[in-house]
């Protein structure tokens, strides 16, 4: 299965490379976690999971594959740096027309100078665990951005992780074929700058 993940995400780079387009749709957010959740179980045996999502949260637009594909790249990314058997917080919510999934783990906080580093295509961390091809945050905050959202990541109180992912309720509803093809990251950057974007 861990092969099957590196293949994955080397895919999601070509496709990111060759500019891909939206699949818009309704989806509950509850359930784009549930979906992300059942992807990494395969790792998430040794963990305890503690979920907090909003009540009555309403169906969010969005390209539900790409999400599930971004959450499950934080949560592993939690897994990964988390202590065995400590607890992982995952926690929906929408703020203002912002949807909010947070992703908090007990593992060694960031090193400052890296909070924006860890995001860059194949970078690992210094004393990271071996296994990876440092892509998983790449992709994720690429997908987030191709929405007008954005990942962030930043240290809690002890040093602890904490990322989030956070997406615009759109107030315009565009269809895929309006907004063309996405571009490398460096596109998205420039395309960002005409849309109402999260700040996380």
């Amino acid at each position: 299965r861990r092969l099957n993940r590196l293949v994955e995400n080397l895919l999601d780079v070509s496709r990111i490379e060759g500019g891909f387009e939206l699949k818009l749709e309704y989806h509950d957010p509850a359930d784009v976690v549930s979906a992300a959740m059942t992807d990494v179980e395969d790792r998430s045996g040794e963990f305890r999971f503690q979920l907090n999502v909003m009540p009555d949260l309403k169906p969010f637009r969005m390209d539900g594959g790409l999400i599930v594909t971004a959450l499950s790249n934080l949560i592993l990314n939690a897994i990964q740096h988390a202590p065995a058997g400590s607890e992982i917080t995952i926690s929906v919510e929408e703020t203002e027309g912002r949807l909010r999934l947070s992703i908090a783990d007990h593992g060694p906080g960031i090193p400052p100078e890296q909070i924006e580093s860890i995001f860059e295509r194949f970078y690992r961390a210094r004393n990271t665990v071996p296994g990876g091809l440092g892509l998983g945050l790449y992709i994720a905050r690429t997908f987030a951005r191709a929405h007008g959202g954005d990942v962030r990541a930043a240290n809690r109180l002890g040093g602890h992780r904490h990322r989030r992912l956070a997406l615009h309720r759109r107030r315009r509803h565009l269809g895929a074929e309006e907004r063309g093809p996405h571009q490398p990251q460096h596109a998205v950057h420039r395309a960002r700058r005409g849309i109402a974007r999260a700040v996380c």
